[in-house]
């Protein structure tokens, strides 16, 4: 795997990723609904505009939450990937240490 396709599974499959984004839609259905009450309700209702305010307010932070979100995935799945090389690097160079001592060892009782 590449670091981008890490990334790309790790933004699709995250849970916190997934959960922001399910808020995000269900905000943007709250506001769709506030949206489309008929203007003559606000007689009735008076508050309505303090609440079509509110669920834009909702909705801003909810895309918020998903930018956040994101944002951690990827930083985590950058650290991750790169301590993984790291790691697999260190690995090769003790293992070229134990084959020269091997070779050394070798010779000398030889």
């Amino acid at each position: 795997y590449t670091l981008g396709d890490c990334i790309a599974v790790a933004l699709e499959k995250q849970p916190t990723v997934r959960a922001a984004r399910l808020s995000l839609e269900s905000a943007r259905a709250g506001k769709r609904a506030l949206d489309n009450i008929h203007p003559f309700t606000t007689v009735l209702v008076p508050d309505l505009p303090y609440r079509r305010q509110q669920a834009a307010l909702g909705v801003t932070v909810a895309e918020l939450e998903v930018c956040k979100a994101e944002s951690e995935a990827v930083t985590d799945v950058a650290r991750l990937y790169w301590a993984y090389v790291y790691s697999r690097q260190q690995e090769k160079t003790a293992n070229d240490v134990i084959d020269t001592l091997e070779v050394f060892y070798t010779t000398l009782q030889g």
